[in-house]
């Protein structure tokens, strides 16, 4: 899996650590998506969902980073959270956890008080491509936060694309497999 990353804003694995604090809202299936709906096949490669929830969790950390300082929120399924549990122990992310997508993407808005974080948090990143998130990015931008917003293979939704952000986009790769 590789990823592109914005020229204004390096990543924390590689090496640099004087990036603003970043509060991480990332909804890892979204990540992986087509469409917005979890992929079992996306960009010629195939396997479970888990495969590629994996390896879009080692992209993010390893592309975009969180560093020390910075506060993450991820968001997943429960059906899905005992097969990739292992991944999460100490991970450094708060987990929050749905019965379906949508009640995913809920629990992840609920959980960021956009006042609270523009006074700790210079930049939200926002690791989702679906148009729930349009208006935390929004809200998020009036109290004085950059966005910064990171896709998957799936475009982002038109009301989140037309947010003035930065933008990233993890893809993966067949030589990640």
């Amino acid at each position: 899996m590789t990823a592109t990353a914005s020229p204004k804003l390096r990543a924390a694995s590689a090496g640099y650590w004087g990036r603003a604090r970043c509060l991480h809202v990332i909804d890892l299936e979204s990540l992986v998506s087509t469409s917005f709906a979890p992929a079992v096949e996306t960009c010629g490669l195939s396997g479970p969902p888990e495969q590629l929830l994996r390896l879009a969790w080692a992209a993010y950390r390893q592309a975009i980073g969180i560093q020390r300082g910075d506060h993450a929120v991820l968001g997943l399924r429960s059906a899905l959270f005992g097969a990739l549990g292992d991944l999460f122990v100490n991970c450094g992310a708060q987990l929050r956890v749905g019965t379906e997508s949508g009640g995913v993407r809920r629990a992840l808005l609920d959980s960021v008080d956009v006042a609270h974080a523009a006074q700790r948090f210079d930049w939200l990143v926002i690791a989702s491509g679906h148009e729930q998130f349009a208006e935390l990015a929004g809200a998020a931008q009036a109290s004085g936060m950059c966005v910064w917003l990171v896709g998957g293979n799936a475009p982002f939704a038109p009301a989140l694309a037309a947010t003035r952000a930065q933008r990233s986009r993890l893809q993966l790769s067949c030589a990640a497999a």
